[in-house]
């Protein structure tokens, strides 16, 4: 993954934790106890990001196989993702936080006119 540092330039706190949260997800489940203490936030934020993290899953991916749920203190997919299911998920949030990213989208813009100049 890229380094924290450099991912934290172009994504949010939310965005980050979400795709922590995923990362935990690779077992197939986590606890809400252990992404409190992991990323240092409350329950009751953890509850609102993962809810977010669901809607925006059923946006990228309608599939059932890619939901979430949450039973009290555990938070797993509904079924047993394939390795390169996890992998293609994974990589669909990376993709579309970046696209969202203002950063990227400046320098994208930077870029463009530069190409246009030369």
């Amino acid at each position: 993954m890229v380094p924290f540092e450099l991912a934290s330039l172009f994504l949010s706190k939310t965005q980050l934790d979400k795709l922590f949260i995923l990362k935990q997800l690779e077992s197939g489940m986590t606890t809400i106890s252990s992404l409190e203490m992991k990323l240092k936030i409350s329950k009751r934020k953890i509850k609102e990001i993962v809810l977010s993290l669901i809607k925006e899953m059923n946006l990228i991916r309608s599939d059932h196989r890619y939901e979430l749920s949450v039973d009290r203190e555990i938070i797993q997919f509904k079924l047993k993702l394939k390795d390169n299911e996890y992998v293609e998920l994974i990589n669909d949030f990376r993709v579309k936080y970046l696209l969202e990213s203002s950063l990227y989208r400046a320098l994208l813009f930077v870029l463009e006119k530069e190409l246009l100049v030369l």
